[in-house]
């Protein structure tokens, strides 16, 4: 046998440090992406700065975020300057949430939890704290509801996109 062992990064000691300190001060940090000319700070300075906004739609649990994991949360955010962002949720993610409100279920969580976790069914009921059986029979209900095809990639791209712009909106937490 082989054992291998592996160090961390210098850049991944640096992270974690950083996020140790952040958190034991209460403080948030956005990076932007790379630059190497000095006269493209202020684009790069305003990447942070959304990353910083931004990111606590995508994990709140986090207080260090990268511009490129909220890219799309900011271009829906430029998109709220022309249009209203409600306009582009699926009609039927809608009709799911105010049926739960009406019916006190969870099934908009449900979905929102399944679509994270890639249709993985075991994490997603790991996440929810419920059994696969009861998983299965949400999803059956979600589908009976809404006649969402979750096999669709551009139903689930669509899906996921109106999640982003109902947390935009405080109309969603995850």
């Amino acid at each position: 046998w082989i054992r291998c062992h592996f160090q961390k990064s210098p850049t991944d000691i640096f992270t974690e440090k950083l996020d140790e300190f952040m958190r034991k001060n209460g403080l948030a940090a956005g990076l932007s992406r790379p630059f190497h000319d000095l006269r493209d700070i202020g684009a790069y300075y305003s990447q942070a700065q959304s990353a910083v906004e931004l990111g606590q739609y995508r994990d709140n649990s986090k207080v260090l975020h990268s511009f490129d994991q909220v890219t799309q949360y900011y271009a829906l955010r430029l998109c709220s300057n022309h249009i209203r962002l409600s306009e582009l949720c699926h009609p039927a993610l809608l009709w799911l949430m105010e049926y739960d409100r009406k019916k006190n279920t969870d099934y908009t969580q449900t979905l929102y939890v399944y679509l994270n976790k890639q249709g993985n069914q075991i994490e997603s009921a790991d996440t929810l704290c419920i059994h696969r059986a009861t998983l299965i029979y949400r999803l059956a209900k979600i589908h009976e509801l809404t006649m969402l095809d979750l096999k669709d990639a551009d139903t689930v791209n669509q899906l996921n996109m109106s999640f982003m712009i109902l947390k935009l909106l405080g109309k969603f937490s995850s």
